[in-house]
């Protein structure tokens, strides 16, 4: 196994909407079935959709044009970055405006079958940005209370 690439976290503002994209892998099923990927992150922001046709023979408008999109986000999580990684840029920053009272949402959106709750539950094994978010909250609170009882 290669190691996940490191993602840098962004600095956490209390007036800042963060969009970040998660290519998923490909499923076993796709894999079988010879699936191609066409989805591909460059640079951490962005995201190269490739056309998974081809043209027709007879389409000569679009005979020489790429037809693949390019879309740019604050962040963008190629198939080969886990999700520890994609917790660590996105949720974790907020932790300590949460825990200063500061208000702030983490969702996903996207179609079916995209991946959205492997990343937000994730596995037993591997915990989703949820559940990281949850525990990291959980044991901030615990190390406040207990530094705070201790004369802190």
């Amino acid at each position: 196994l290669a190691a996940a690439p490191t993602v840098e976290p962004q600095e956490a503002s209390p007036n800042r909407i963060n969009v970040a994209v998660r290519c998923r892998p490909l499923s076993e099923a796709e894999r079988s079935a010879n699936a191609q990927g066409i989805c591909r992150c460059i640079d951490q922001r962005l995201v190269v959709l490739m056309d998974p046709g081809t043209a027709a023979s007879n389409d000569y408008l679009r005979a020489d044009k790429s037809r693949e999109k390019r879309y740019a986000f604050d962040q963008a999580f190629g198939p080969e970055v886990d999700t520890a990684a994609v917790y660590e840029a996105t949720a974790k920053p907020l932790i300590g405006a949460v825990m200063q009272a500061y208000n702030a949402t983490v969702f996903a959106y996207g179609s079916t079958g995209a991946g959205k709750t492997f990343t937000m539950m994730g596995t037993p094994q591997d915990p989703g940005v949820m559940l990281r978010t949850v525990k990291e909250l959980f044991d901030t609170a615990f190390e406040a209370r207990s530094s705070s009882s201790d004369g802190g």
